[in-house]
């Protein structure tokens, strides 16, 4: 792995360049409508805690623990999510949702265990989503995975056999118990 130097940030001096990379390279990647592109008001709003890696990278953490808005470009180092994530851990991060494609296994590497499911809902779909691109994950329609941090889990469970919601609220409930 690659572990890059990772800097927290002031919010209010680099929310708007943190969305703006955010926003490049994610459009960068073949699949980066998975990721939940942060606007700066919002992370403004949220008083989330912003951190930058060298490779122009980069995740927040909101105050209740969520971990959100983990990006890197497209020429990062391989394996350089790793770091981030342990290090997102360790400064407070203990839950997050993603969709049921790649992503998962990179998260269940670092201690996030599955807990809940949402159906994938085609009005919830994030704009410009192509089915076609993300056809290999349940023809495009990969459920929401809903996470929280376990330090003894490493993955292994299967994500078909999570309880699986039409409503994100009735998962989140699930989350919120599981982080109890």
């Amino acid at each position: 792995l690659v572990i890059p130097k990772i800097t927290k940030v002031d919010l209010k001096n680099n929310a708007e360049s943190f969305s703006k990379d955010m926003i490049s390279a994610m459009s960068k990647h073949k699949m980066g409508l998975q990721v939940t592109i942060q606007k700066p008001e919002d992370l403004i709003k949220n008083n989330a805690k912003l951190y930058r890696t060298e490779f122009g990278g980069g995740f927040a953490i909101k105050p209740d623990g969520e971990i959100i808005a983990v990006f890197n470009p497209i020429d990062a180092p391989s394996g350089s999510a790793y770091p981030m994530l342990q290090l997102a851990i360790d400064q407070g991060g203990k839950k997050l949702d993603a969709f049921n494609t790649y992503l998962p296994k990179v998260y269940e590497t670092v201690g996030m265990k599955p807990v809940a499911r949402v159906k994938w809902n085609d009005a919830f779909a994030p704009e410009g989503w192509s089915k076609e691109t993300f056809k290999k994950y349940n023809n495009g329609e990969p459920d929401l995975v809903l996470f929280v941090y376990d330090k003894n889990y490493f993955g292994g469970d299967k994500i078909d056999d999570l309880p699986l919601f039409t409503e994100y609220d009735d998962a989140q409930k699930i989350q919120t118990q599981a982080l109890k």
